[in-house]
């Protein structure tokens, strides 16, 4: 894991809210790309025991408790991503995001993308780790919080 390592620190940031089965990501940025909205739905092991613990998480202490487990697309993402030429041309991007959130202040996160839609011909695969800076409370969604991915334990492309 982590073949490739970049002594660098990568940040991606992102607002955070949690519901019973979900986490959703807004406007999560690394660098110059900007990722669109997506849901992401607690891996079924993890599900049962983040429902008895938690019915709505409000605070930032619930949404980092809810938080800790396994997370992966629920299914293929479609991204517009702008093409590396600079035309400034609009391609679609398909992914699936899996993410494992080993604590409060803790991820590792991997993010695949396909040449089709049907995700059966991967093309590379982003694999990070690192630390999670939590930040304020959204100012319109409740229980929502900023938060900061910042990968300073690794980062390898495959």
């Amino acid at each position: 894991m982590f073949a490739t390592q970049y002594p660098t620190s990568r940040r991606l940031t992102a607002f955070v809210t949690a519901s019973l089965i979900s986490l959703s990501l807004s406007s999560v940025s690394l660098g110059e790309t900007t990722m669109t909205t997506a849901t992401l739905e607690q891996a079924p092991v993890q599900q049962a025991e983040s429902t008895r613990r938690m019915q709505t998480p409000m605070t930032l202490e619930d949404v980092q408790a809810y938080a800790v487990g396994e997370w992966a697309s629920i299914s293929m993402e479609l991204r517009p991503t702008e093409d590396r030429a600079g035309s400034g041309q609009i391609q679609p991007t398909h992914l699936k995001r899996h993410f494992s959130y080993l604590s409060k202040d803790e991820f590792v996160g991997v993010i695949t993308q396909y040449a089709d839609i049907a995700g059966e011909v991967p093309l590379v695969e982003f694999e990070f780790k690192g630390s999670l800076v939590w930040g304020n409370q959204h100012p319109i969604v409740e229980g929502a919080w900023t938060i900061d991915y910042v990968l300073d334990e690794g980062f390898a492309i495959t």
